[in-house]
């Protein structure tokens, strides 16, 4: 990523690499999604992930994306989220 990520809705100009895939395509206007400048890292909201966001052996920075509406403290999303940070420490 070269800019800041954000969540917004898409104008239909940018673009988005799909996972596996060589080429880009094309973003429908008002589509929900995750968008570093005008390349898409996640579209359909974040179920289709890009070939951009892909981790290898050479991977040195990742981002981890936890997206939920349940934020009380003892709800699924902290859990996923003491749960990650375990599993990474």
């Amino acid at each position: 990523m070269h800019e800041d990520l954000r969540v917004c809705f898409s104008k239909g100009a940018e673009k988005f690499l799909p996972f596996g895939a060589k080429e880009y395509e094309a973003v429908e206007d008002r589509e929900l999604i995750f968008t570093s400048g005008d390349i898409v890292q996640t579209r359909k909201w974040i179920w289709r992930q890009s070939e951009l966001g892909k981790m290898t052996l050479d991977t040195k920075d990742v981002f981890f994306q936890l997206v939920g509406f349940d934020c009380t403290e003892d709800g699924h999303l902290k859990k996923a989220l003491d749960t990650l940070e375990k599993l990474i420490v």
